[in-house]
């Protein structure tokens, strides 16, 4: 048996700032390595590789893509290609949006099959048992006739340590980040699921409650990545929801690890996502983190209004926000938080404040996104009835999607964001941060060109639509010239 297991070509503006390494795939890739004769990733952007040629070497009998909403368009290319180029593969669909989305059976007739959820063991007893009996392999959603059925729900994965390191040596090349060019750049997944019941997010339902890795089994991943990257200066980011968790047993899960990287002596820095609230809680341990590598800390500040930190169940406070940034640089770490616009009833005023508020929280960066209703979210049944877009290459939190404002036009809403950029980031942000790099990354790091960043920002923008650019560009301009002279007059 020959399995090719494929991550779909998407452009948008994150993915040019860094590249996404598709772990899930290596995750299942390397849990069926010793059921099938071959296994092969195929990054297709990342690699430039044509799916057609691709598929004609393989022969694979099973064919793998993941799929996030905003990959829609290409997962149905990718698709219909392979059912032409190899008929007679099963071609299965995973990921969040196919899981979460068992309609694209009907949309998408090319694909036989859907994994929900984590594939590691349903996977694998698809390669042992073939695909005759669908129903006795849990997991699974696929046809019977003209209805959509499922075999049942697998049980999670409790004991994550027995999980197999993902297949690192299957790639074709290395991956980078923009941020950190004199570093190799990888990823670790050390949990599964999330505290959090935020309303936008899809990682609780379909993931459960948190499920953690050993502090050991953790370090021994990453004594892995080093070996593979030649013991060279890295960037390892931590891809958990919150990887800080909630209880005093993921507390000491950190303090061991960071025992264990102290003793090593690697030249690392690692990157987590947190809830706010969780870093709120624990200053000490922030701080030994710090100390170990653990710089950069991406928080979801979300917005600066309570109300909607209410009605999105984000379950946490202003006052939470504003003590997580403190607790983050006063260890001498890298704050950086996500915020959204764009919810149900925010008007232009509201989120003219969104730059201050980032500003005034401390923020070394911000990433300011459009609310955006995922398929399987609780966000999505909130505004199904407002909502206008139909390309679903469009659910990447760049572009307007439902109407949330009647007063606000969707052109409005790239000025409003371009704004909410060009109000935050200015040379004297830039130079801060760049300080602080040198600070902490003295080796493997080298600062970054104007050139790039410029690169970056006129790539970031060449999917939007040519009056949305101009418009985007626009917002950014005022947001700027209105910091600078609030700045002055300060």
């Amino acid at each position: 048996m020959r399995v090719l297991l494929i991550k779909p070509t998407f452009y948008t503006a994150l993915a040019i700032l860094v590249d996404e390494i598709p772990i899930g795939l290596e995750y299942i890739a390397s849990a069926i390595k010793s059921k099938v004769d071959k296994v092969v990733i195929a990054d297709v952007a990342h690699d430039n590789i044509d799916i057609k040629r691709e598929i004609r070497q393989v022969k694979p009998d099973i064919i793998g893509i993941t799929g996030q909403m905003a990959w829609h368009n290409e997962i149905v290319q990718i698709a219909r290609t392979a059912r032409k180029s190899q008929p007679s593969a099963t071609i299965i669909a995973g990921g969040y949006y196919p899981s979460l989305f068992p309609q694209l059976l009907k949309i998408i007739p090319e694909i036989d099959l859907i994994v929900r959820g984590e594939g590691e063991n349903t996977f694998t007893e698809i390669c042992e048992n073939g695909t005759d009996d669908l129903s006795g392999i849990k997991g699974l959603i696929f046809r019977d006739g003209d209805q959509i059925v499922s075999s049942g729900t697998r049980p999670l994965i409790q004991n994550l340590d027995s999980l197999k390191f993902p297949a690192r040596n299957l790639r074709r090349s290395y991956y980078t980040h923009m941020q950190f060019p004199g570093r190799y750049y990888d990823v670790i997944t050390t949990t599964r699921g999330c505290v959090g019941r935020c309303s936008f997010c899809c990682e609780p339902d379909l993931y459960g409650k948190p499920r953690r890795r050993s502090a050991k089994n953790v370090f021994a991943e990453i004594d892995q990545i080093v070996h593979f990257h030649q013991n060279s200066p890295m960037e390892i980011t931590i891809t958990d929801p919150n990887f800080m968790g909630r209880t005093k047993d993921d507390a000491e899960r950190i303090y061991q690890l960071c025992d264990l990287l102290e003793e090593r002596q690697y030249d690392l820095s690692f990157s987590i996502l947190a809830r706010a609230d969780m870093v709120a809680r624990n200053p000490e341990l922030v701080k030994r983190m710090v100390q170990n590598g653990f710089f950069f800390y991406e928080l979801g500040i979300e917005a600066p209004d309570p109300l909607i930190l209410k009605n999105t169940k984000k379950g946490e406070s202003l006052n939470t926000m504003i003590n997580s940034v403190k607790i983050v640089n006063d260890a001498g770490g890298f704050p950086l938080g996500t915020l959204m616009l764009g919810f149900s009833g925010q008007n232009e005023e509201i989120i003219k404040q969104y730059p201050s508020y980032a500003h005034k929280l401390g923020l070394r960066e911000a990433a300011f996104a459009l609310a955006t209703p995922l398929i399987g979210s609780g966000f999505f049944d909130e505004v199904k009835e407002n909502i206008f877009e139909k390309n679903f290459a469009r659910y990447n939190y760049l572009h307007p999607t439902f109407n949330f404002n009647s007063q606000i036009s969707k052109n409005k809403v790239y000025y409003l964001l371009g704004y909410c950029y060009g109000g935050f980031y200015n040379p004297s942000a830039m130079n801060r941060n760049e300080e602080f790099y040198r600070r902490l990354l003295p080796s493997g790091y080298r600062q970054i060109s104007l050139e790039t960043y410029l690169k970056f920002a006129f790539k970031a923008l060449r999917e939007f639509p040519n009056h949305a650019k101009i418009t985007f560009l626009k917002g950014a301009i005022t947001g700027y010239l209105a910091t600078r002279k609030s700045e002055h007059k300060t």
